[in-house]
């Protein structure tokens, strides 16, 4: 009986000293449960700050780059209105290059036909120079007849200024009697001549002339011819003029 309340203490003391030491390393992992809790604890909280504050700067930084956005999209629609404007302009400089290319192959085919065109005239510039000499030579020929013209116009004038004096003379009975009588006068100083000598000295020394005024002279080499003129003779004549 003895041994069996013996033997329950023992065991009573086991079961004592077991729970104690359990209980005593309960506490202990309590303890450090509690302050690896406070220690995680204050971890959380530094890590909630830190993503607090991690979130605000987040925030900052997502409106900043909202606004670099806002900003970039703005200069990217700048961009693109730039280049849509560089776009049209390059487009019209393309078509007025293919205008401007165009013109200058137009021109290029005017030039070709004017140098043609002026090869020809130069080839009938060149077979004018014969021409233009026998233009000269005419050039010179009417001058010459139209000289010969004003010449012949004067003497034309001339001669009918002497017609007309002619005619006035002859239409004059007093000149015609005048020189009808110096007709008979050197008709008869011819006779006596031809009588003196023989006919072939006579017709060699004596002639008739029409004078200029109309009038018609005996002309001889005699001296006595000369002095038988009648004073209404050509120079006569001349002086009445």
């Amino acid at each position: 009986m003895k041994n069996a309340v013996i033997l329950l203490s023992i065991l009573c003391a086991l079961f004592a000293g077991a729970w104690f030491m359990r209980n005593s390393q309960a506490n202990q992992q309590e303890a450090a449960s509690l302050a690896a809790l406070q220690t995680l604890s204050n971890k959380v909280a530094e890590v909630q700050t830190r993503l607090v504050m991690n979130q605000a700067k987040a925030s900052d930084a997502q409106g900043l780059l909202q606004t670099n956005l806002t900003q970039r999209l703005a200069e990217l629609a700048g961009l693109s209105n730039h280049l849509a404007r560089t776009a049209a302009s390059l487009a019209a400089t393309q078509k007025e290059l293919q205008a401007a290319h165009s013109e200058a192959a137009t021109r290029a085919v005017r030039v070709t036909e004017l140098e043609g065109q002026n090869d020809a005239l130069a080839r009938q510039v060149a077979s004018l120079a014969p021409l233009e000499k026998q233009l000269a030579d005419v050039r010179q020929q009417v001058a010459a007849v139209a000289s010969e013209r004003v010449a012949a116009l004067q003497e034309c004038g001339r001669l009918q200024v002497e017609k007309a004096e002619v005619l006035r003379k002859l239409e004059d009975p007093a000149f015609l009697r005048r020189q009808s009588a110096q007709v008979e006068q050197e008709t008869k100083l011819a006779t006596a001549l031809a009588k003196q000598k023989p006919s072939a000295s006579a017709s060699r020394l004596a002639r008739l002339e029409l004078q200029p005024d109309g009038t018609v002279r005996l002309v001889t080499n005699a001296p006595a011819a000369k002095a038988a003129q009648h004073p209404d003779d050509i120079g006569g004549s001349f002086k009445t003029r």
